[in-house]
């Protein structure tokens, strides 16, 4: 009877060394393979220059001068000392990449999508019937490295390098803003478009800085080589 009991002490704690090794060496294996099967199934399809400059200059057209109504937002001080309507838009050369933690307040963190504004990226996604979950999450991966901005060559659109923003930060970065660009509205930044698998649709990412502090998601439709504005997540400048 000892023996019998001894030996089903040792049969438990083999199996318990079984179920710890297999947890140790097995678990993470399980993990990674879960891990690169869902991240191979993200396959972004960045806009070429030329989609992503007339990406670009639809929503410059549709949503900053369809028309030169005032946005429902109040007036950056200091008050501009023409007439703000005729005042231009400072693009910013460079895509967005993606912040790595939240902002501070009062501390935008330029060049990047803000942690708050992925949440509110997501959350438009998910209550917006038509627009593809996967193509958001593709816009996320293409942005994870920054590139170039071609220059859309628009009529009041003045095309800066990032280096430009250095140094505008805390509550008196309007203040500083409007100091370097005395006749500019406001500074706006793009994310690298990503198509849809059949380049019909296209996502994008939109940060207008120095009087929203708040980016849209618009989300577009080709029709032959024509695009244009299908949804947009708010606030928009029509």
């Amino acid at each position: 009877m000892k023996l019998s009991i001894r030996w089903n002490k040792v049969s438990i704690v083999a199996v318990a060394m079984t179920g710890i090794l297999a947890a140790v060496f097995i678990a993470p294996l399980l993990i990674g393979r879960i891990a690169g099967y869902r991240s191979a199934q993200l396959h972004p399809h960045p806009a070429s220059d030329a989609e992503q400059l007339e990406i670009m200059r639809r929503i410059l057209k549709e949503e900053f001068f369809a028309s030169w109504q005032l946005p429902p937002l109040p007036r950056p001080p200091p008050l501009p000392p023409e007439p703000y309507e005729h005042k231009s838009i400072v693009l910013i050369g460079s895509s967005l990449g993606m912040c790595e933690k939240p902002s501070a307040a009062n501390h935008p963190e330029f060049g990047c999508i803000s942690v708050s504004d992925r949440d509110r990226d997501i959350r438009f996604v998910q209550d917006e019937p038509g627009i593809p979950p996967t193509l958001l999450q593709e816009l996320f991966a293409a942005s994870r490295i920054a590139s170039t901005i071609p220059d859309p060559h628009v009529a009041d659109i003045l095309y800066r390098p990032r280096a430009v923003m250095d140094g505008l930060t805390g509550s008196d970065a309007w203040n500083q803003f409007y100091a370097r660009f005395p006749h500019s509205k406001f500074a706006i930044e793009f994310s690298r478009a990503v198509l849809s698998d059949d380049g019909t649709h296209a996502l994008i990412h939109v940060q207008i800085r120095f009087i929203a502090e708040q980016g849209v998601l618009y989300y577009l439709e080709r029709t032959g080589n024509t695009w244009r504005v299908e949804k947009a997540s708010g606030p928009t400048y029509r």
